[in-house]
């Protein structure tokens, strides 16, 4: 049970806009923005052009994929610290 107040910086629902933005409400659950997210769009999101938010989630997910690339060879250089006989078991507990 959570009592936490919902956040009025977010759009509470999906492709809502209380800035009168008709993209919004278009764009429905295939908004790119939105699954870059992975959540609710803040509110100030509904001003941006339907170019802009594609660039914006277009920036997002190739941020996320060079994370990505970065934490996986972060954890290969760490397993080098692991003895060679054990690197197998150890890569499949952490990695399963």
């Amino acid at each position: 049970m959570s009592n936490a107040a919902p956040d009025p910086r977010r759009d509470p629902s999906p492709g809502a806009s209380p800035a009168g933005n008709a993209a919004g409400s278009a764009a429905g659950s295939a908004d790119p923005l939105r699954e870059a997210l992975g959540g609710p769009q803040p509110v100030s999101f509904g001003t941006l052009a339907p170019e802009q938010t594609a660039l914006l989630a277009d920036a997002l997910n190739a941020e996320r994929a060079a994370q990505n690339e970065g934490l996986e060879e972060a954890a290969e250089a760490a397993l080098t610290l692991v003895p060679a006989l054990a690197r197998g078991p150890v890569r499949k507990i952490l990695f399963k």
